[in-house]
Formats: structure tokens, C-alpha cells, sequence
């Protein structure tokens, strides 16, 4: 048995005025109501809402921007919700691709971002601490005319993001079949949305599914993109890593499909235009290598300095790191260096079914200035002899930026992906060396999960908010320690009186919370009267309904683990921590009443049902 909390808890529940049951929070219904009041549907415990023109005048207000308390929402757009329907699919026919920006990077790796035409962007993995995923001001002729809106305010909603794109990358398909006449027919398409008749972005997140179609095309052609993304395996599901799978199949008796795909070397994005030497040349150079083994066609990108005294320096920056991409097939063919502006150059030399491959021609290593891009590329070949005949290519591309550092404050650094690899090229390695297990076991989670009755917007809104750990919102540094942001770039030290209301990762991820209760909450931000520091080492003050969130996520973690080692572990800091709570009821009644910060940056006096109603359940738990 562990010991029990002191007497002080069990009257503080015995004193309070809510009771908990099945997990809702009942609260005693205001006895001082006027006379409508208590006639009104709602007073009398009828479960119908009341309309604007319906309710008592003074439970009535004004919305502003004119948007009606009656949405004229009707029964029948009412059941629909109830609908199994199917996933949620945008269409270029009906402009829909735009704004699409799927997270396909593993967690805690990095922001990456799939678009509506297939073409990865954002690229946030140089480790610049960005404010918002893209920092800007947009001026506002609302409510607060005058007023420039920052990306922490909404900037990215009033003008969503698009189209980021700070290096070249990209993927072309080329079709070759004969006609009905025997003539030989050559078809190039480029992943983008202007060279297809139609393109659909099914977002099943972790899994993205493109399908592409147009006049003269005798193939269904997909494409299935994502990072690998396992329940209860946040290591592997933290690879800096996008898979793109294209899959095509035949209708027609004859087809080869070759795919090549290509990406920029951009490591040093900032660190390579700076340095500069005598008379301001720059002294930073990238560089691609080529890497031919059995099963795997890649090129590895670097950056390197011919100032010797400071090519360790270069290797500590934070935007210095390498990139890579490589196609998983034994007859993959790399190139160092190619012109994606110049597609003609590479197909093969003589025709889809020549022995030279264009490709061969090109070097297999390159050296360039950063003011000159330099771009590898990957190409993979398909023959597909008969229709209804289905062939994948899988391609990786991967990278590696362990030099994170968000603040001196903070003693944790560096990305954690750098405890299990040197470079992009060995990530790409452990994709092609595990590739049967970790795509098999994200396709079961993601059919997993949609194999259900409830309705398809309901599940794809449900899970869609996790996708937020595969932004640069979200850390995890060597020492394992996860850490977040607000939002990207905003306000430190995953604070407990914003992260205390996710549930998410407490139930796909659950020793990254365990993580951050014991080495965090319980151990960097608590004092010795039990306060949780609400953003550890970024502050001074605890917020109490992140106090009592993190006492109910203690519970919680405890819940998720195979056995009570953690409760035992942690058994004397908790009930500190719930002792803290408990010691904020200043009058004795069962509900905390002291004025401390909390999740809307404000500092409240008396007592607020909300706060009151988690201190209640957050004791209870204790």
C-alpha cells in the first residue's frame, strides 16, 4: 500500500459543493435565479437550448461581427453528423489544394509539410527558432483596426501559409507505352498541381494519399506519404524521415514508369552566406556524394569550409547538418548534381528500354558555392507487363540538424535523433534496413483507426491535433527530455497551464509524458512547498490550473504503465505537489480561492468554477 495523503484532503473533498461521477463534474445548480430564469426550459433541467429569442432577456447577448446565436443549423443537417460518410478529400477541380500542409516528418524532428500537389515544403529543420511557421505582421481591418495581427495572434489565419519552399525538391514521372497503332507514346508528368487534369489529398493523418490522373495516362498512379509513426514506439516514430510511396497501376497490357526524385543540398542555409573571407567571398561549400549499395540508390548532402581551423565550428552551427535522398531499389540510379529545370537530360539516353541509364552520365560527386544550387537526384525504373498490374517505388528523404539550442536557461540540448544516428544518410539506412516494419506497422495504426463505426470527420478531427509533434512546436532532446512551445516558437517551457489539457500523447506516447512528469514537473520545475513551476526553468510562479492538470496527468501516466514502478517513484513529489492545491482553499471550503496565474494569462480572485472544478478533481485523484 502507499501511504495516504494527510487528513487536510479528505476534508477539503468532504467540504466541496461538486461531485464527481464517471468522470463529469456535476456542479449545484445556482438557487438565486429571477422568476424567468426559473421557468426557462434550461432552469427547469430541459435539455433544449434556448435561441436568442427564446431565452430569458437577461441571459441574452450581443454576438459580435453578426454571427447569429440561431445558425439555422436543421435536423437534417443535424444527422448527417451522425453519418458514417467517408474520409474528408480535397480536389484541384474544386481549388481546394492551396493551403494544404500535412506534418509528414517524424515527431519531434523537425517541421516538414506536405502539400495538396504532393510536393514537400516549409522545411523547418534548420533550428532558427522561429516564431510561427512563418513569421510575419498582417494588418487588420477588423475589430482591432490599425493593429498589426503576429503570427501568436493569428497572423496564419487571417493569411494562411503556402508555398515555402527554401530549397528545390520534386519528383517526375515518365510514362512509355505503344498505342493502339504500335506507335511508341512518351508521357513526362511532374508532381505539381498545374501538369494534372485532376489531383485528390486524401489527409488521413499519419498517412497522406495523392491520387493523380490525366487524359492519356493508362495508369492509376498514388502516392502514399508519411513518417513512420507507431504507437508506444516514439523512437521510431521521431525518425527525421518522410517516405514517399508511388504506386501505379497498369491499364494496359505494356508500361514502364521511370520515377525521379530530387533535392536540394541546403545545409548552412544561413551559416553558408555569412562566412565570408578576404574581399567577402564566401567559404562555405556543399557538397554531394553518391552512395550505390544493394537495395538502396542515394545521395548524401554535406557542407564543408576551407577554413580548416573552423570546420568544427561549421559542424556545431545550428543550421549545419546534412540531408539526403535515396530510392529503395538495387537498380536505383543517383546522380550529385542535375538541372530539375532540364528533365529531357534525365530519362534514359536512348529510350525507357535502353540499357543506358541518362543518369549514368552525371557525376558522382560535386562541390558547389552556395550561391549556386546543387541538387541530387534519385531515379527508379518500372515495368509493368500486364494490366492490373501494380509496382511501387519507394523513395526516403531524410535529414539530420542535431544542433538545437532553445535558450542558456535551458541545460538540455540537442536533437535526441542524434543518440541513434551520425547523418541523413544513416537515417536513411535504418528506413531501407527496417522498412517492412515500420511502413507495415503505421498502415495498421492508420487502418487501425479508421476501422470503426463513428463517423470519418469525426475521426480525422480526433487524431488530426497529434500531427502537432511532428512540428518544430515540439523537442525532445538527447537527454530524452520532450519539450514544447505554446505554438511554434512562442512562449517556453512546455507550460503546464497549456499543455495540461492535451491527452493525446498520453495515450499514443505514453513514456514521453512519464518523461516529463518525473524529470520536469516533479523534478526541475517543483519547490519545496509544492509548486510546479508552470514553465520550469522559464519561470517563478506556478499556475494553478496547470498544477492540478499535472497532478491529473500523474494519475494518468500512472494509468498507462504496465505496473506502479512510476507512482512509486514519484508517490512523495506528487502528493507535495497535491498538498500545494489543497493548501490553496483559503477559507476552508473545499474550493481554491487564491488569486495564482492560469491558461488565459490572468490572475483571478475567488472562486472559479472551472479552476475550482480541477483543483476538486485533481485532489480526488491524488
Amino acid at each position: 500500500m502507499l501511504p495516504p495523503l494527510s487528513r487536510s484532503r479528505r476534508n477539503f473533498l468532504s467540504k466541496t459543493s461538486t461531485a464527481l461521477a464517471g468522470g463529469l463534474v456535476l456542479t449545484r445548480i445556482p438557487t438565486a435565479l429571477t422568476a424567468a430564469e426559473s421557468s426557462s426550459p434550461v432552469a427547469a433541467g430541459d435539455n433544449t437550448t434556448p435561441t436568442a429569442s427564446t431565452a430569458p432577456a437577461s441571459n441574452r447577448f450581443t454576438i459580435p461581427d453578426g454571427i447569429p446565436a440561431d445558425k439555422g443549423l436543421t435536423p437534417a443537417w443535424l444527422k448527417l453528423l451522425y453519418e458514417r460518410g467517408t474520409p474528408t478529400t480535397y480536389t484541384k477541380s474544386r481549388n481546394e489544394l492551396r493551403y494544404i500542409g500535412m506534418p509528414v516528418g517524424g515527431i519531434t524532428a523537425g517541421g516538414v509539410y506536405l502539400g495538396g500537389d504532393g510536393r514537400l515544403w516549409l522545411w523547418d529543420i534548420f533550428n532558427d527558432n522561429r516564431e510561427g511557421i512563418e513569421p510575419k505582421a498582417v494588418k487588420w481591418s477588423g475589430n482591432f483596426a490599425g493593429h498589426d495581427i503576429h503570427s501568436r495572434d493569428g497572423a496564419c489565419y487571417i493569411e494562411p501559409a503556402q508555398d515555402i519552399r527554401p530549397l528545390t525538391q520534386g519528383f517526375a514521372l515518365r510514362f512509355s507505352f505503344r498505342d493502339a497503332n504500335g506507335k511508341q507514346v512518351l508521357i513526362t508528368k511532374e508532381l505539381k498541381e498545374s501538369d494534372w487534369d485532376e489531383i485528390t489529398f486524401e489527409a488521413g493523418y499519419p498517412v497522406a494519399t495523392v491520387r493523380y490522373t490525366s487524359k492519356g495516362i493508362p495508369a492509376e498512379v498514388t502516392l502514399r506519404a508519411y513518417s513512420p509513426f507507431i504507437p508506444l514506439n516514439e523512437d521510431d516514430s521521431g525518425l527525421p524521415a518522410t517516405i514517399l510511396s508511388f504506386s501505379f497501376t497498369a491499364e494496359i497490357p505494356s508500361l514502364v514508369v521511370e520515377v525521379v526524385g530530387w533535392l536540394e543540398n541546403k545545409v548552412a542555409p544561413t551559416t553558408a552566406l555569412e562566412w565570408r573571407g578576404r574581399f567577402g567571398a564566401t567559404v562555405v561549400r556543399r557538397k554531394n556524394v553518391v552512395v550505390k549499395e544493394t537495395g538502396f540508390g542515394a545521395v548524401h548532402g554535406t557542407a564543408l569550409t576551407n577554413w580548416t581551423a573552423r570546420q568544427k565550428e561549421l559542424q556545431q552551427r545550428p543550421d549545419c547538418g546534412t540531408m539526403c535522398i535515396a530510392a529503395l531499389d538495387d537498380a536505383a540510379s543517383p546522380s550529385a548534381s542535375i538541372d530539375p529545370g532540364n528533365l529531357p537530360a534525365l530519362w534514359s539516353a536512348d529510350g525507357p528500354s535502353a540499357p543506358t541509364d541518362a543518369l549514368s552520365r552525371f557525376p558522382v560527386e560535386k562541390e558547389k558555392p552556395p550561391q549556386q544550387p546543387l541538387v541530387g537526384a534519385v531515379k527508379t525504373r518500372l515495368s509493368l507487363p500486364g494490366t492490373v498490374t501494380t509496382a511501387t517505388a519507394d523513395f526516403v528523404i531524410s535529414w539530420y540538424f542535431p544542433n538545437l539550442k532553445i535558450h542558456p536557461k535551458i541545460k538540455d540540448s540537442v536533437r535526441h535523433y542524434q543518440t541513434r544516428f551520425k547523418s541523413a544518410l544513416d537515417v536513411a539506412h535504418y528506413v531501407k534496413d527496417n522498412f517492412a516494419r515500420l511502413s507495415s506497422q503505421t498502415f495498421l495504426f492508420a487502418e487501425t483507426w479508421r476501422d470503426s463505426t463513428l463517423p470519418h470527420w469525426f475521426l480525422e478531427r480526433t487524431l488530426m491535433n497529434i500531427d502537432t509533434l511532428a512540428t518544430s512546436n515540439c523537442h525532445r532532446f538527447s537527454s530524452g527530455r520532450f519539450w514544447a512551445w505554446e505554438g511554434v516558437g512562442a512562449c517556453h517551457g512546455t507550460c503546464t497551464h497549456v499543455w495540461q489539457y492535451a491527452q493525446a500523447m498520453g495515450r499514443i506516447f505514453p513514456a514521453l509524458e512519464r518523461d516529463c512528469r518525473e524529470r520536469t514537473d516533479l523534478g526541475i520545475a517543483l519547490r519545496s512547498n509544492g509548486a510546479i513551476i508552470f514553465r520550469a526553468e522559464m519561470e517563478t510562479r506556478p499556475a494553478i490550473d496547470g498544477q492540478a492538470g499535472s497532478v491529473l496527468r500523474c494519475y494518468r501516466e500512472h494509468q498507462m504503465s504496465a505496473d506502479d514502478a512510476f507512482l512509486r517513484r514519484n508517490w512523495e513529489n506528487i502528493k507535495r505537489a497535491t498538498q500545494f492545491i489543497i493548501n490553496q482553499d483559503r477559507n476552508g471550503d473545499g474550493m481554491e480561492d487564491t488569486p495564482l496565474e492560469n491558461t488565459l494569462d490572468a490572475v483571478w480572485d475567488g472562486e472559479i468554477a472551472w479552476i475550482v472544478g480541477l483543483c476538486i478533481a485533481a485532489v480526488k485523484a491524488g
